[in-house]
């Protein structure tokens, strides 16, 4: 992965990130109007799935994964016996 798109897809999970705690923010100490409160917790139950994705991207076993799937593609292949 080139420095140009891994430093964009921190800067894309940060700002995920963001958006997370603002809409926490919004349920915890704004409030929702009632006849809106279905709508947001869609919303927020969406928003939170993708941002739990990308987290899970950067700090579970994906983001390990695709450095060896771009390790092993440049590894040179093996002479069979």
């Amino acid at each position: 992965m080139s420095k140009d798109k891994a430093l964009t897809q921190k800067w894309l999970v940060f700002l995920l990130t963001i958006g997370q705690m603002y809409l926490v923010y919004i349920v915890f100490f704004i409030g929702i109007p009632d006849a809106n409160k279905e709508v947001a917790y869609l919303l927020v139950g969406s928003y939170t799935t993708k941002w739990g994705d990308s987290i899970a991207f950067w700090y579970n076993s994906t983001f390990g994964s695709q450095s060896k799937d771009m390790t092993i593609a440049r590894a040179q292949p093996v002479e069979p016996l």
